[in-house]
Formats: structure tokens, C-alpha cells, sequence
């Protein structure tokens, strides 16, 4: 069942419902995640393996070594916009601004687009959290050259990341559709 609901309202909820998400999203990584994967699952490793995926950029490498992909973007963005670097401190603060604002704009995305459907909507949820990973993470990154490719990294990375992505799109979902309810 789908509610006829404005797009605008709903990309405004979802805008809401996605800072929830990455609230989540970050209290899982920090807390649950290396309960479940370990410690190592958050770090940069690299498996070696096929090294012919491991780099699938179109545009060349654009971000350095034990550098995020949102770190590298954000030095990038400063560094044409500002002509410097930034120090260490702001690399960081830039990191977190693009990791919020990105999940947050994705929000208003989901908002925008399934903010009438009916009940908490937890499959679709689901499925857009994984297809963030699977085209954001797994596909675009990678192809911008913001990090390595898909088998520079070990499985247990990927379904860390994956997991981190599932709970910030049903996160994402289910604080969007509360409010969508709240505010019918």
C-alpha cells in the first residue's frame, strides 16, 4: 500500500530519517561491529589477492595510502577550493562533514522517493542500504580512484561495511516512515 505524500515533505523527513541513519550506522561501527568482525574489520585490509582488481579506477588513484575515500574527497575539495592541504585536524573534520552530509542528503533521497509507503518499510530499507554499498562503496569509489577495488580488501571487510550500510538504510527507513506517520 502507498500514501500519495509530497516529495518535498518526504525528502525533508528522509533528510531527518537519514541523520538517524548515520547515527546508527556509526554507533554500530564503533560498538557492535568489532564485537562481530574484530578490530581488524575496521582497517584498511589488504588482501593482495588478484591484483588486477585491485585497482579499477577511470581516473587514476586520488587517494593515498591509510587515507578514506571521505578524507581523500575531502582534501581534494579543499585543496581546489582553498589551493592548500589541509592539516591533519581539518582532513579529519572534512572527513566526518562529507560522511554526515552524504548520508543525510541520502536520506532525503530515500525520503523523497518511499516516504508514502505503508508501515515501517523495513525490506525497503534493506535494500536501499545495500545498493548504496554495493553502487556507492563497491562500484563508484573504487572507479573515482577514492580507494582501492573490490579485492584489495578481505571478505570479512566487505560484510562489515555491507552490515554498516543495512543498518543505516533500515535505520534511515523505519525513522523516515515514524515521522512520515507523525506528520501525515
Amino acid at each position: 500500500m502507498y500514501r500519495q505524500t509530497n516529495p518535498w515533505k518526504g525528502f525533508a523527513l528522509g533528510l531527518v530519517g537519514g541523520l538517524v541513519g548515520v547515527m546508527a550506522m556509526d554507533y554500530f561501527q564503533q560498538r557492535i561491529s568489532p564485537l562481530i568482525f574484530g578490530s581488524e574489520s575496521q582497517e584498511s585490509s589488504h588482501t593482495g589477492e588478484h591484483p588486477h582488481l585491485s585497482s579499477i579506477t577511470l581516473v587514476g588513484r586520488q587517494h593515498r595510502e591509510d587515507e578514506s575515500a571521505t578524507a581523500a574527497l575531502g582534501r581534494i575539495l579543499r585543496t581546489k577550493t582553498v589551493g592548500e592541504e589541509p592539516d591533519a585536524g581539518e582532513k579529519t573534520d572534512l572527513s566526518y562533514l562529507i560522511h554526515w552530509a552524504y548520508g543525510i542528503s541520502q536520506g532525503g533521497l530515500y525520503g523523497a522517493t518511499r516516504a508514502g509507503v505503508a508501515g515501517t518499510d523495513w525490506w525497503g530499507g534493506a535494500i536501499f542500504g545495500i545498493g548504496l554499498w554495493l553502487l556507492g562503496d563497491e562500484l563508484i569509489v573504487p572507479l573515482l580512484g577514492l580507494q582501492e577495488g573490490p579485492t584489495a580488501y578481505s571478505v570479512q571487510m566487505h560484510l562489515n561495511r555491507a552490515a554498516m550500510h543495512w543498518v543505516y538504510g533500515t535505520a534511515t527507513a523505519t525513522a523516515t516512515q515514524l515521522l512520515t506517520h507523525l506528520f501525515a
